[in-house]
C-alpha cells in the first residue's frame, strides 16, 4: 500500500499543508492498531514517522510562452529509515475568496456595531489546479464549470481514493543512483534517502481558466 502526500497551496499569498500520512492536525484521534498507535485525522488520514516533507517553497511566475500566469511549487522528501518507501504525490492549489459582496456594501454599509462579519470568515474556492489532474465532477458531479469542490471535500477524496497520485518511491540506502520521474508539469528527483519535487500549478490568470 502507498502512502500519499497531499500538498496544498491556497490562493497566491496563504498557504498550508495537509499531508497525508506525514502530517495530523488539531482534530486526531489515536487508533490502537496491532500495538502500534497510530493518529488519524478527520480525512481518515495518518502520521508516519518513517518519512518528512518540509522545505517548502512558491513562487509566481509567467510563461514565456505567453500562456498566463502559474505557481511553481517546490518541496524536499526525506527517509528516515533505510528502506525505500512508496508513495503517492498529489499537489492541489486553490484561490478562495470571502463571501462579502463589495458592490452591496459600497451601497449598503456593514453595520459597525456589529463585531463579526461572518461573510468574512467563510471562504468558497474559486479555482483550483492540481498535479495529476483531478476531475472535480467525480467529487461532486453537480458541480457547474466555475464552481469547484470545499477544501475537505478535495482531501476526503484524495484520501480515499486508490493510484491518484503520482506514485514515487522515496529511496532507501541501496540506491546510490539518482531516480527520476519528469511529467508534463512537473519533476521529482530522488538519491539516498532524499527526493525533491517541482511542480507548476496554473492559476485563473492564465489561459486554462478561460
Amino acid at each position: 500500500m502507498r502512502n500519499k502526500i497531499i500538498l496544498i497551496a491556497v490562493s497566491i499569498i496563504f498557504l498550508f499543508t495537509a499531508q497525508s500520512f506525514s502530517q495530523s492536525n488539531q482534530q486526531t484521534k489515536e487508533k490502537q492498531t496491532k500495538g502500534n498507535k497510530l493518529k488519524y485525522t478527520v480525512a481518515g488520514l495518518k502520521k508516519d514517522d518513517r518519512f518528512k516533507v518540509g522545505n517548502f517553497s512558491f513562487s509566481r511566475r509567467y510563461a514565456n510562452d505567453g500562456t498566463g500566469e502559474y505557481l511553481e511549487v517546490f518541496f524536499d522528501m526525506k527517509n528516515y529509515t533505510d528502506e525505500a518507501i512508496p508513495l503517492e504525490v498529489v499537489v492541489i492549489g486553490v484561490w478562495e475568496e470571502d463571501r462579502v459582496d463589495e458592490k452591496r456594501r459600497k451601497m449598503i454599509p456593514y453595520p459597525k456595531w456589529r463585531t463579526r462579519d461572518f461573510d468574512k470568515e467563510v471562504f468558497d474556492i474559486k479555482y483550483a489546479d492540481s498535479i495529476p489532474p483531478i476531475d472535480k465532477t467525480k467529487i461532486n458531479p453537480n458541480l457547474k464549470k466555475r464552481e469547484y469542490p470545499q477544501m475537505m471535500d478535495y482531501v476526503n477524496y484524495i484520501s480515499k481514493t486508490p493510484n491518484i497520485g503520482i506514485k514515487f518511491t522515496l529511496p532507501g540506502l541501496e540506491k546510490a543512483k539518482i531516480v527520476s520521474i519528469i511529467g508534463d508539469n512537473y519533476e521529482i528527483h530522488g538519491k539516498n534517502l532524499e527526493a525533491m519535487f517541482v511542480g507548476r500549478l496554473y492559476t485563473k490568470f492564465s489561459l486554462k481558466y478561460y
